[in-house]
């Protein structure tokens, strides 16, 4: 039999029922009655009635402790990279202006309020909204049993992408052998049986989104498009005996033929498959667009009365302001996803930037003044309008009465963080293509991107890691989510520049000019440093690492994320790959000084101390996210084999 248990959001919503957790529980053994041995009916029923009540009270507190999960990490994320003012469809919209003073996706007012559950899932019930909206306008039509599968796929990948935060208590030790939480063998045998069952669920719950999705595969609604970005950030495990992303990196042939520490984190990536969600969603919501743009322009419903020769009637369009900013955030979003995953794994953008400004195209205000060369005119001119920065200084604080200016200079950096993964993918394809000029202009353009944050944003950034024990519970989790990313793609960027160099692709006179003043060590070494910092920040303090207490860094949030900010990014893979590079290059010089003597080189053994700390602060990152993610344990578990290598 198949249990379902709901419990989202709102009850009234016509388009959708609540996300229900499909679990199917092995089949009992049929019981054989003899003749002589009649069990009382009266008996059978009670044991029916109290299994299936434990059953149905088990199956609701799983999916409340889910919802919460998803509400914690997901929706409160969105919050913040979802706001009409910094996203580029919806900046210049007519209907912004008249929407700039009422209740949007992410109420300043509530910073430093307690966070709150369930009734506060905004976006999925304005994504719920939007297709009853579409649906009602004509704009797409699905059958009950296709409305069905829509709302399933959803529901389904919810559960399957908050399952995820399992508390894994087998990975609770602290890693160089720290003390770990004492247990006698009767809490080791719970914990194993835990373990057990939360790997076998998110297992189940894996497979049934997949399916789920599969059977929603052909159908073309903004519920479908939302599923499929969540579960491009929903981590398959492997099976046991099954050779997987991560099986093989333990052995010996893994370490010497495929050493995850020395391949570049785009081939790792690689290992686990193409992106085939993330793509699949950026074509259907195009598709999407393109409908709502035809309606939104006026288009001509062709009638009985036309065919006798009447004047044709002017379909109207009757969908709010409030869907309509929902379909723009939602192609934001999906514009983000698209834009990062091509540039992580080294695809082409399944956006192209003429469908990019679509929304948001309109003559420049003033076209009297110098364009930026910072925003080259490779890029979408989505982004090549905006003003990201500002001016360019420094974001001084004023805390702690600076909630909404915090607040506002956070999500005015997510589209500065993007904006760097989209020149990361325009260098990629510059240098498939061999575009000497290109190249430059791309790389000049980062540079300066680069240089203009770390006056700005970066400094900001700064400031709150410095006070960061201060911070409400969502500005932490909110600017941890921006920065490392903002890292990683710096990271990218400083290995492309290195590969054009090293393979003369662009102008010569540049080239020498990058190359003599070592841009690219220097953004490296930054990079690392700051990430090194930001994971001593967010871990856990020695004595709480393993306890079943920890630190509670974000208060009021679902105790598997509580314990620190990294554990609330939606897109681990991004955190894994900015700790991991950060770990391999100060390892690096670990053992470089390690094989050249560095007593006899003159360096100081401060030198050596420093770079091995910074590399256990990267592993104990990789190590708390390996309680959600197989690929960062592994990882974790390498390097720290590699550091206690003599």
């Amino acid at each position: 039999m198949e249990i379902a248990s709901k419990g989202i959001v709102h009850q009234d919503h016509s388009v959708s029922a609540t996300p229900e957790l499909h679990v199917q529980p092995p089949l009992a053994k049929r019981v054989r009655y003899s003749p002589a041995v009649v069990p009382s009916q009266a008996a059978l029923s009670e044991f029916d009635l109290q299994t299936t009540m434990m059953q149905i009270s088990n199956k609701r507190l799983i999916t409340k402790s889910l919802l919460k999960i998803y509400h914690d990490v997901l929706e409160s994320n969105l919050a913040c990279w979802l706001t009409e003012r910094t996203c580029p469809y919806t900046r210049n919209w007519d209907g912004y202006a008249s929407r700039e003073t009422s209740v949007t996706l992410s109420p300043q007012s509530t910073l430093s309020s307690p966070v709150k559950t369930l009734s506060l899932n905004r976006f999925y019930t304005r994504v719920l909204r939007l297709d009853r909206a579409m649906m009602a306008n004509n704009l797409i039509s699905l059958t009950a049993s296709q409305d069905r599968t829509a709302s399933k796929a959803l529901n389904q990948v919810i559960m399957a992408f908050s399952s995820q935060w399992s508390q894994n208590y087998s990975r609770r030790e602290k890693p160089f052998g720290g003390d770990s939480t004492s247990c006698d063998s009767e809490d080791d045998f719970l914990e194993s049986h835990n373990d057990d069952f939360e790997r076998d669920f998110q297992r189940a719950t894996w497979h049934q989104a997949r399916v789920a999705l599969l059977e929603a595969s052909e159908i073309e609604c903004y519920r479908v498009v939302y599923a499929e970005i969540l579960f491009n950030w929903t981590e398959k495990l492997d099976q046991p005996g099954e050779a997987g992303i991560t099986s093989d990196w333990m052995t010996e042939k893994g370490m010497h033929e495929n050493d995850p520490l020395s391949c570049s984190f785009m081939d790792i990536l690689g290992r686990g498959g193409p992106p085939v969600f993330i793509e699949s969603a950026s074509r259907k919501i195009q598709v999407l667009k393109f409908k709502l743009d035809v309606a939104r322009i006026g288009s001509l419903k062709t009638t009985g009365a036309r065919r006798n020769g009447s004047t044709p009637k002017k379909r109207s369009l009757n969908i709010g302001q409030e869907e309509q900013a929902t379909a723009r955030l939602l192609y934001w979003l999906a514009v983000m996803c698209d834009t990062v995953s091509s540039s992580t794994n080294g695809r082409p953008r399944a956006i192209k930037d003429e469908y990019c400004d679509g929304l948001a195209s309109r003559p420049r205000e003033h076209p009297d003044v110098a364009h930026d060369p910072c925003f080259d005119t490779i890029q979408s001119e989505v982004f090549g309008e905006m003003d990201f920065f500002g001016a360019d200084k420094s974001l001084q604080l004023d805390w702690p009465s600076a909630h909404d200016f915090v607040f506002e200079g956070i999500t005015m950096s997510v589209p500065v963080k993007v904006l760097l993964f989209r020149k990361v993918s325009s260098l990629q394809n510059a240098l498939r293509q061999g575009n000497h000029e290109q190249v430059d202009d791309i790389i000049q353009g980062s540079i300066a991107t680069y240089r203009r944050w770390n006056v700005t944003y970066g400094a900001f950034f700064r400031e709150l890691a410095q006070m960061y024990s201060t911070l409400p519970a969502r500005i932490k989790g909110w600017f941890i989510c921006i920065v490392i990313p903002w890292h990683l793609a710096v990271m990218l960027m400083a290995d492309l520049i290195d590969f054009a160099d090293n393979n003369e692709v662009g102008k010569a006179d540049t080239r020498t000019a990058r190359i003599e003043s070592q841009i690219t060590s220097r953004m490296r070494r930054s990079t690392a440093v700051d990430v090194a910092e930001l994971a001593k920040l967010t871990c856990p303090a020695g004595e709480d690492w393993g306890g079943n207490s920890p630190t509670e860094q974000l208060p009021g949030y679902h105790f598997a994320v509580k314990s620190s900010a990294i554990l609330t990014e939606p897109w681990t893979v991004l955190l894994i790959g900015a700790f991991r590079n950060a770990a391999v290059y100060h390892l690096g010089i670990v053992e470089d000084l390690r094989r050249n003597d560095w007593q006899a080189l003159g360096h100081a053994p401060d030198e050596m101390r420093e770079a091995e700390v910074q590399v256990k602060h990267c592993i104990d990152a990789l190590w708390l996210l390996g309680r959600r993610s197989d690929m960062s344990y592994v990882l974790a578990k390498l390097l720290s084999q590699r550091l206690l290598a003599r």
